[in-house]
């Protein structure tokens, strides 16, 4: 089963204006990202933290539900860093830069950045690291 958000904004809270505020979001070290293959020699810069933060066992059985943040255009994964640290307590969490953006491979060929290579590779990393319960969040 995969549930689908679609997020149009990222952060949620009012301001008054005379108020100054600063996000900060705590994330544990295992999220850092790596350079990882997904299909047909794609590399996207990926990160995932599949342990659950009690215990620091990683949920190899996938027993957790898994959400998965897929970033819009011109923008990187780490515009979720402060939603991935209120869901990492309770879900596995995989987050990526999509093809050609953060630290994800740059290709030249225009036909690489087709709505259908990236379809292919969000099914690739959903099948991939998939549990039994799925979550996407997206960005556009």
């Amino acid at each position: 089963a995969i549930l689908i958000y679609y997020c149009v904004c990222t952060r949620a809270y009012s301001v008054n204006m005379s108020d100054k505020i600063t996000i900060t979001a705590t994330l544990p070290q295992a999220l850092n990202s790596k350079l990882v293959t997904i299909r047909n020699n794609r590399k996207l810069n990926l990160c995932e933290y599949m342990e659950h933060p009690d215990t620091n066992e990683r949920s190899t059985q996938r027993s957790r539900p898994t959400v998965f943040f897929i970033h819009g255009s011109m923008a990187n994964y780490q515009q979720f860093d402060h939603l991935i640290s209120n869901f990492i307590k309770d879900y596995n969490i995989v987050a990526w830069d999509s093809y050609g953006c953060g630290g994800s491979e740059k290709p030249q060929g225009w036909e690489e950045y087709s709505a259908d290579e990236h379809l292919e590779d969000v099914k690739a990393i959903v099948q991939k690291y998939k549990s039994s319960t799925n979550h996407l969040i997206c960005h556009r």
